[in-house]
């Protein structure tokens, strides 16, 4: 029986080490529609550039989860800066950038992520597929992508140092921060209303730090349709307005920014503001309960 178990071991690892080779043998254009995405509404304003683009999008999904060295290899930007092509290595990381960049703003902007038009998902046996870092790929990226890490690493050093009073004010300090008393249910229901407020907590939130997203969660679309009938009973308004608060989450802001010490800096200066005659809290949440869609965490 050992033998049998050891036998199946030594095959196992060599059909994995054939697989490897084959993929070393693939062309990387047979993957390459599979592996970029789609990136639009872009703040033209920004004067945005392929090299500053795959810096923040590099920075990114590196943020959030994404393991591949260099997991991003290049940035194709249209003429009038309103939308790019990004191209990951890895056919699995794009795929996972769908979900994982969602919700995610630039200059104020909510963008927007999709597939290109050209799309081909890859056949199952390169499901898995990464492809070789291109000979192009600059030397001085290379560097300044280790230069940020370093800048991160001694941030986050001195962070650590400072006392445990400054770091659990809001909570224990995550990239994470909720806002609250900033906005109402009924500010919520119009589009144009709703999506003006969102651009106005990125642009401001954006000055601390790269911001990730910006989330609002939104109030139930049927609330306000019959106003003829509201205006008929001032009790059928109150019910409404319960109705709409009791939507979960409704009421607060979540803002996630690439790391914990931008986070942190936001905090020091967001926590006691005035907005609306209203004294704005900021609090830390947990990414985890970010993630999970879970708003009403406190």
């Amino acid at each position: 029986m050992p033998n049998l178990i050891g036998g199946g071991a030594l095959m196992a690892a060599q059909l994995m080490a054939a697989q490897n080779v084959q993929m070393a043998t693939v062309n990387p254009e047979v993957t390459r529609q599979a592996r970029r995405l789609y990136i639009g509404n872009l703040p033209v304003s920004m004067g945005l550039t392929n090299d500053m683009l795959m810096n923040f999008f590099s920075q990114t999904v590196a943020s959030l989860g994404i393991t591949t060295k260099h997991p991003i290899v290049s940035v194709w930007i249209s003429q009038q800066g309103t939308f790019c092509f990004v191209e990951f290595r890895s056919v699995q990381d794009a795929n996972n950038a769908m979900t994982l960049l969602n919700g995610l703003s630039l200059g104020g902007r909510l963008l927007r992520i999709g597939r290109p038009a050209d799309y081909k998902p890859v056949p199952a046996h390169l499901a898995n597929y990464v492809a070789p870092i291109p000979p192009n790929l600059s030397q001085a990226f290379a560097m300044q992508q280790q230069q940020m890490q370093k800048q991160r690493a001694a941030t986050n050093l001195e962070g650590g140092q400072r006392s445990n009073a400054t770091t659990n004010q809001g909570g224990e300090a995550t990239p994470v921060l909720l806002l609250l008393n900033m906005v109402t249910a009924s500010e919520l229901i119009d589009d144009d209303e709703y999506n003006d407020i969102r651009n106005q907590v990125g642009t401001e939130c954006e000055k601390f730090g790269q911001v990730l997203s910006v989330i609002i969660p939104r109030p139930n679309q049927n609330i306000g349709d019959d106003d003829a009938e509201d205006d008929e009973d001032d009790d059928d308004d109150d019910d409404d307005e319960k109705a709409v608060d009791t939507q979960a989450g409704v009421g607060r802001i979540f803002v996630r920014y690439a790391n914990q010490e931008q986070a942190r800096v936001a905090r020091t200066k967001l926590h006691g503001r005035q907005f609306g005659g209203n004294r704005v809290e900021c609090r830390f949440y947990p990414v985890d309960k970010l993630q999970a869609a879970d708003y009403t965490f406190s």
